[in-house]
C-alpha cells in the first residue's frame, strides 16, 4: 500500500524537540484497504492504519520518558506497535539504544523516515507480530503506546511481554483511558510485574486527554 501525503509536526519535550512527518488524511489509507475486499488477507487480518498519524498516548508516554531519563540511559530498548515511532525517537535521545517494531511495514517505513529526521544514525526496524514469540529480541525496556485497543490482543499482549522483556526489566505504557482497557491493565497487575501509575495531561488537536502511563518492572 503506497504512503499517502505527508505533514510535519513538531513536538517539544522541554530538553529538546523533535519533528515527525504523519499521513495528512488518514481516510485515504482507509478507503484504499476498504477497496481490497472483505476476502482479502490485509481485511481479514486487520491492518487497520492506526500507525499513520500521531495519538495523545505517545505524546505522553514520551513525556513521561523524559523524566525518567536516568533509567533509560545505556539500555536496550523495544517498541512494541511503534506508529509513528514518537516514543522511540525520545527514548534515542535519552541514551538508550532501541529498536523499532511494528506488525505493518508501512508503518516501520514511516517509523525510520521519522528517526532519520531527528537522528545521524540509522534506525533499527523489526517487523514483529505480538502473536509470534521472539525471545532474541528481548530488552531490559519495553514501550507500548496504546496497543491495548482490542480485547482480542489482551492475552498476545502479556505473553509478548513475558517473552520480550528481560528479567528486572521495565515496560513503559501508556493508555488513553478506554474503559475495556481496564481488563487488560488488571491481566497484568496480576502477573510477576512491580506496578506504578500516574496520569498526564495531555491537549492534541484542541481536545483534552488524561493518559495513564504504567511502569511495570518485572520480577528478578
Amino acid at each position: 500500500m503506497p504512503p499517502a501525503a505527508l505533514e510535519r509536526l513538531e513536538l517539544d519535550f522541554q530538553d529538546f524537540k523533535i519533528v515527525v512527518d504523519q499521513v495528512s488524511d488518514v481516510e485515504i489509507l482507509w478507503n484504499k484497504l476498504l477497496e481490497l475486499g472483505p476476502e482479502h488477507p490485509w481485511m481479514q487480518d486487520e491492518r487497520i492504519p492506526y500507525w499513520a498519524e500521531l495519538w495523545p498516548s505517545a505524546i505522553a508516554l514520551s513525556r513521561h520518558l523524559v523524566s525518567r531519563k536516568k533509567l533509560l540511559e545505556n539500555k536496550t530498548l523495544l517498541e512494541i506497535g511503534c506508529g509513528l515511532g514518537v516514543p522511540g525517537i525520545v527514548a534515542g535521545k535519552l541514551g538508550a539504544t532501541v529498536v523499532l517494531s511494528d506488525y505493518q511495514q508501512d508503518a516501520l517505513d514511516l517509523a525510520a523516515h521519522n528517526w532519520s529526521l531527528n537522528h545521524s544514525t540509522t534506525a533499527k526496524c523489526v517487523q514483529l507480530d505480538w502473536r509470534d514469540s521472539r525471545p532474541d529480541l528481548a530488552a531490559d525496556i519495553l514501550l507500548a503506546s496504546d496497543v491495548a485497543y482490542e480485547k482480542r490482543a489482551f492475552e498476545p499482549l502479556i505473553s509478548a511481554f513475558s517473552s520480550l522483556l528481560k528479567p528486572g526489566g521495565t515496560v513503559f505504557l501508556s493508555e488513553p483511558g478506554r474503559d475495556f482497557a481496564g481488563e487488560f491493565l488488571d491481566k497484568l497487575s496480576r502477573q510477576e510485574y512491580e506496578k506504578k501509575e500516574c496520569i498526564i495531561p495531555v491537549v492534541w488537536r484542541k481536545t483534552r486527554f488524561k493518559v495513564k502511563v504504567w511502569e511495570l518492572t518485572r520480577r528478578g
